[in-house]
């Protein structure tokens, strides 16, 4: 995180998954915490998620899908 390779690719995808976000029925956010237990928390670099699922500071839904971007 923090590396050019690693912030260029992030901002490529979300502008290629955000730019299909009416067509798919989606919204797409970069480095969203998501809460998957109650005690765990994760911030993927990209978060897609329905757009009927309700929106609230900390999301609590499952993603549809959540992208993490591993660099070497």
């Amino acid at each position: 995180m923090g590396e050019w390779d690693h912030s260029r690719l992030q901002m490529l995808l979300s502008r290629y998954l955000s730019n299909r976000e009416e067509r798919w029925g989606v919204i797409v956010v970069p480095e969203q915490r998501i809460q998957v237990n109650a005690t765990r928390f994760r911030v993927p670099d990209i978060l897609v998620m329905a757009d009927q699922c309700p929106f609230t500071p900390l999301v609590k839904t499952p993603p549809f899908p959540s992208i993490e971007i591993l660099s070497q």
